[in-house]
């Protein structure tokens, strides 16, 4: 066992491990095509979202390839929605990746910023993280998780309903791939200096909110893939 940063260990079967969780995205993509099912999740570990195209992926001051790997080895998302799109591009053209850990997922953006067309770009801070995204092919909202902490979910819904949302729905995603990570969540002490308070009904909330857009406008495809959530005692 060793390190290849300060947050992330790995050992001889890490690899390994992290090819089986982007292969499991990739099965789950064909699930869905194939009509086998319209919706998976993928309880996979690595997680990652902080994988850019060539590794960690740094602030904008940064060389390429620096930063924190953030325990995650391949991007597992922008895998399966390169795969989909390469392999599936006559049926799968519009391809919404959302990702709701509480951390930036700043691999997965750079990955989409590698692919997409130009456009214009703003600059955002975070409580934990920031960078440059690009509209409309990124959209980043931050948020504090202030206040107090029993009205911290439904200030995350507020966030989700006002922007993010509708934003999603707009696009008429043909497949929508889920970043999953589950520790915004109340009890879940790997957050940073925030704590937005989420509870077990507020991601039952936004899972069914995402299940209406996929219903409306990708015969209801959704792959979710397990990114954070470090609270194992329930």
């Amino acid at each position: 066992i060793g390190t290849i940063d300060g947050d992330t260990a790995v050992c001889s079967q890490s690899f390994n491990a992290a090819l089986a969780a982007a292969g499991a995205t990739i099965e789950a993509v064909e699930k869905i095509v194939s009509g086998e099912t319209n919706k998976v999740f993928c309880a996979v570990r690595p997680p990652g979202h902080h994988s850019g195209p060539l590794g960690p992926v740094g602030t904008p001051s940064e060389p390429i390839g620096t930063g924190s790997h953030g325990f995650c080895l391949i991007n597992n998302v922008a895998v399966a929605a390169a795969y989909a799109r390469c392999v599936h591009r006559k049926t799968l053209r519009r391809i919404a990746l959302v990702d709701f850990d509480v951390h930036h997922g700043n691999g997965t953006e750079a990955c989409v910023q590698n692919t997409a067309p130009s456009a214009p770009q703003f600059k955002y801070s975070l409580p934990i993280g920031g960078g440059t995204g690009e509209q409309p092919w990124v959209l980043d909202v931050g948020m504090e998780g202030t206040g107090k902490k029993s009205e911290r979910g439904a200030a995350w819904r507020r966030v989700w309903k006002g922007k993010i949302l509708p934003a999603i729905n707009a696009f008429e995603p043909e497949l929508i791939i889920i970043s999953a990570g589950f520790d915004a969540h109340a009890k879940d002490d790997i957050q940073g200096p925030v704590n937005l308070g989420v509870k077990e009904q507020d991601y039952e909330w936004l899972t069914t909110e995402l299940m209406k857009i996929a219903n409306s406008h990708a015969k209801g495809r959704v792959i979710s893939v397990l990114e954070g959530g470090y609270r194992i005692q329930g």
